[in-house]
């Protein structure tokens, strides 16, 4: 199922109703109930959202789970990439000569960057949140524990670009994330 919706949203965002949520939530919510899924994978471009209401968060979150009868199922939440600059916007530097990108770093970018610790915080103030909330249900996967280091946040990896842009992961990155967290994520759905 796909919703491509931010369920927790307010009605009063325009964007909700650009893209016909309300229609596509009953849709997804029927869905999910008539198919009883073991597992529910939640992910979303969060650090997007400005100024995210986390009180209302958690009450649409919790409303969300009684109203599907999620209670005892896995809710895997996928949290935000590290977002980048390699100074040439929208594009992995891999698409420019190396005239162009000399005095730019196209193999990491710094942990301590402005936007990648915004993303970072967003992460952990998800976490914390629903934590706090004691929704222990809920399984976090954060791809700053694969992609960063203490220092600094990759974008290529054995030679190749992490992100096809500044903030979405190419296909040989995904996968790689995939693989790394396929075993937990498997056991997770295969446990219950």
């Amino acid at each position: 199922l796909f919703l491509d919706c931010n369920y927790f949203s307010s009605k009063k965002n325009k964007v909700y109703y650009r893209l016909n949520c309300e229609e596509r939530k009953i849709k997804f919510s029927q869905n999910l109930i008539s198919n009883d899924p073991s597992t529910l994978l939640v992910g979303h471009a969060w650090s997007s959202i400005k100024d995210i209401n986390y009180e209302n968060f958690i009450i649409n979150f919790k409303k969300f789970q009684k109203d599907h009868l999620l209670k005892d199922k896995n809710i895997l939440f996928f949290l935000n990439v590290p977002q980048f600059s390699n100074g040439i916007f929208s594009e992995p530097c891999s698409n420019h000569p190396k005239y162009i990108i000399k005095k730019r770093n196209c193999d990491y970018a710094s942990r301590k960057s402005k936007i990648i610790l915004q993303v970072e915080s967003v992460n952990i103030e998800i976490q914390e949140n629903l934590k706090k909330n004691n929704l222990y249900s809920v399984k976090f996967f954060d791809p700053f524990k694969f992609l960063c280091d203490k220092l600094n946040c990759k974008q290529v990896i054995n030679d190749r670009d992490v992100y096809i842009d500044q903030d979405h992961l190419g296909s040989f990155a995904s996968k790689l994330l995939i693989s790394y967290w396929e075993k937990e994520i498997l056991s997770l759905v295969y446990d219950k």
